[in-house]
């Protein structure tokens, strides 16, 4: 299968790594990503734009648009709304 994103153009910005760590039933469990959880905490709404950003920019460049596929996608993402 062809690797459809190239490595050497598609630079998202880096996601820190802030460890969080739960225990449950005596396990302890470190999960470096759970601060991306809250989607009120503005580092994450910060971070998901420049995601979102990168993303656009690298498909805007790179991939041909497909005729109705924002449309499709809108409506399976708010089917439950």
């Amino acid at each position: 299968m062809k690797n459809l994103i190239d490595s050497n153009t598609f630079n998202p910005p880096s996601t820190p790594s802030q460890a969080v760590i739960d225990k449950l039933h005596g396990i302890q469990l470190t999960d470096c990503y759970q601060w991306l959880e809250d989607k009120t905490d503005d580092a994450v709404i910060e971070w998901t734009a420049e995601q979102h950003d990168a993303t656009i920019d690298y498909l805007d460049t790179n991939c041909s648009p497909i005729e109705g596929l924002k449309e499709e996608l809108e409506i399976y993402i708010n089917r439950d709304i």
